[in-house]
C-alpha cells in the first residue's frame, strides 16, 4: 500500500493517489485476489532487460476510493504493514473536488515523504521500532 504521485502539467501541483498493490510470481494467487476481492485489476509484468532466469510478475492492484475500502476492511489482519495502512487511510484528501489550500498540499506533501520512507526496501515498520 502507499500514495502515490503524478505532476499536473497544468498546476504544477503533485496530484496524489492511494493505491494498494500485491505482487507474486504465482499468476493464480493473483488472479484469486481478484476474484475474491472483486474489485481492482491484474497485469502481468516481464523483465525485459534483466535475466532470462527471472519470473514473470504478477500485480493486482486497487487505486483511490476502492483501495481505502479495501484497507478498512483488511486492517485487523495486517501485522507488519497495520501502521503504514493506518498512515494510508489517514492520509488527508480533497474534499468534493474544491481546491486545496497551500496548508491542505503541504500536509500532503509531508505524508507522502512519511509514507514514502517506510515503503522503502530494508526499512522496519514503525511497530517494530523500539
Amino acid at each position: 500500500m502507499t500514495v502515490c504521485r503524478r505532476l499536473s502539467k497544468i498546476s504544477g501541483e503533485y496530484k496524489f493517489q492511494i493505491r494498494v498493490i500485491v505482487t507474486n510470481t504465482n499468476e493464480e494467487i493473483i488472479d484469486w485476489l481478484k476474484k475474491t476481492i472483486g474489485m481492482g485489476f491484474t497485469r502481468k509484468s516481464t523483465w525485459e532487460n534483466y535475466s532470462a532466469k527471472w519470473k514473470p510478475i504478477h500485480r493486482y492492484e486497487v487505486d483511490s476510493h476502492k483501495a481505502r475500502e479495501l484497507l478498512a476492511e483488511i486492517i485487523p489482519y495486517l501485522i507488519i504493514k497495520k501502521e503504514l495502512a493506518k498512515m494510508v487511510l489517514e492520509f488527508p484528501t480533497r474534499n468534493g473536488g474544491l481546491e486545496r489550500t497551500i496548508e491542505e498540499y503541504e500536509k500532503q506533501l509531508n505524508e507522502f515523504s512519511k509514507i514514502s520512507s517506510l515503503n522503502q526496501r530494508g526499512v522496519i515498520g514503525p511497530a517494530f521500532i523500539e
